[in-house]
């Protein structure tokens, strides 16, 4: 469907053709910046962007079309679980991000997976859902302080209890990636029985607690010395 929209409105794109490919993008296993990512669209300016994501907002809403992966290093779409975007280079060797009008560099892509912006150019969709969540226990009472291992289908932390002024491990797990039919999300649930099971045992983590933040699922467990 998308594949005949992009032709229908030529405008460029690119899309994961390889099964094999296809199944790793979903598992988590492709670099932040490319997991989930099954089609990308390339328009030509800032106009065209924003006619053909509202057009394909309303594409998928019709056809109902609601379940997809959240991407890490882009903006969602209104309320949207599908279409995401960001500013990014396209092509070439040179990941530099220029400012505005000028040959000056104002940060590199790919470097951190958090949307950004180059200064001077406005936000072209200001509101979206994710802008009026707030954090239950994130960067509340418990703050990650370092990332330890880090995948676009959940990351491992470092973290601190601010209740107790505790460190331990924080593990998340993201909706929407799964490897070998089991997703993120159950494979760290599993991890949490595991360590419940296991708890007689010196040598294996305590769990802690676990809870959700949002449509993610957070296990905390025990950091070992």
């Amino acid at each position: 469907m998308v594949y005949q929209f992009c032709i229908q409105h030529k405008v460029t794109f690119k899309y994961i053709s390889n099964y094999r490919n296809l199944l790793t993008n979903l598992s988590g296993k492709s670099s932040i910046w490319s997991s989930g990512k099954f089609i990308t669209i390339y328009p030509k300016d800032v106009h065209t962007f924003k006619k053909i994501i509202a057009k394909l907002y309303s594409l998928f809403t019709l056809h109902e079309i609601h379940k997809g992966i959240a991407i890490l290093s882009d903006r969602r779409f209104k309320d949207s679980n599908v279409l995401f975007y960001r500013y990014g280079v396209i092509t070439g060797p040179d990941t530099n991000i220029y400012k505005l009008n000028s040959k000056d560099v104002e940060y590199k892509d790919y470097v951190h997976s958090k949307y950004r912006l180059p200064e001077g150019l406005k936000e072209p969709f200001p509101n979206n859902i994710d802008d009026k969540k707030e954090s239950k226990l994130l960067f509340k009472t418990i703050i990650p302080l370092k990332a330890v291992h880090s995948r676009a289908s959940g990351s491992t932390f470092i973290a601190l209890d601010k209740t107790n002024n505790q460190k331990f491990i924080l593990k998340d797990s993201k909706p929407g990636f799964s490897e070998g039919g089991i997703s993120a999300i159950a494979s760290l649930k599993q991890e949490k029985q595991n360590l419940k099971k296991l708890a007689k045992f010196k040598f294996i983590p305590n769990y802690i607690t676990s809870f959700k933040e949002d449509e993610d699922f957070l296990l905390c467990e025990q950091k070992m010395s």
